[in-house]
């Protein structure tokens, strides 16, 4: 693939030419385009790696694939599903196992323990009927034998294009995962979107406040792709 050469090794992530030009405007983020900014995140938040778990594209598309759940198991035991506090699932509309790239949509599925509950949120306010079955197994991966609660957080319909679904992903895992560590180490308590902000007063917030215009805005969005790909750029660079 000598006109696709690879630019960048990150790593679990491979990047070629053509994915790093994802990171354009108007284009659509493949799997390793998400595999790779989630290795970026997971850095940031490294001091908390036992309790988050970001899954990869890949993962997320063998466990919808996969109709073995004890497979599943083996596959995945060393990511200790049962132990996360946390786990984000970026969730694609892809129907067939061996088109790559074949899906048109990206969402965020995000895990919590404390609740047992799968939170889905989508910036074009649509909802991926895969979901359903990724979110089943997924509990049943974390110890959990009932059917799994899954809530659709109420947000604006942020995209404003039909491309940035991907960078939505990003930035949503980022947004939350600041909020819970870097802000008032806020966690998940109720069924309802609650979560503690002061342990004193008992004052909440819902997880849908959390994303916000201010923070989730397309033209942050339109920043975001700018950063990572500037981001790539650097590490390429410095090899």
């Amino acid at each position: 693939m000598d006109n696709d050469p690879i630019l960048l090794n990150y790593k679990s992530v491979c990047l070629r030419k053509s994915d790093i030009s994802c990171y354009e405007n108007y284009h659509y983020l493949n799997d390793l385009c998400i595999s790779f900014y989630y290795e970026i995140i997971a850095d940031k938040f490294m001091k908390f790696e036992s309790e988050i778990l970001l899954l990869d594209p890949s993962s997320v598309s063998t466990i919808y694939f996969d109709d073995e759940i004890e497979d599943l198991r083996d596959c995945f035991g060393a990511l200790n599903f049962e132990e996360r506090k946390y786990i984000f699932i970026p969730v694609n509309d892809a129907t067939d196992r061996y088109a790559y790239g074949s899906g048109n949509h990206w969402a965020l599925v995000f895990y919590a323990k404390m609740t047992n509950t799968f939170y889905y949120l989508d910036s074009m306010k649509s909802y991926i009927k895969n979901t359903n079955e990724i979110c089943r197994k997924i509990n049943l991966l974390t110890g959990n034998f009932k059917d799994p609660t899954i809530k659709q957080v109420e947000i604006p319909k942020f995209q404003q294009n039909t491309f940035d679904c991907g960078v939505f992903v990003l930035n949503f895992t980022e947004v939350i995962l600041k909020e819970i560590y870097e802000k008032n180490e806020n966690y998940i308590s109720s069924l309802d979107y609650n979560v503690i902000t002061n342990e004193q007063d008992k004052k909440t917030l819902k997880i849908e406040d959390l994303i916000t215009f201010k923070n989730s805005g397309q033209d942050i969005i339109t920043s975001k792709r700018k950063e990572i790909k500037n981001l790539i750029m650097g590490l390429v660079k410095r090899k």
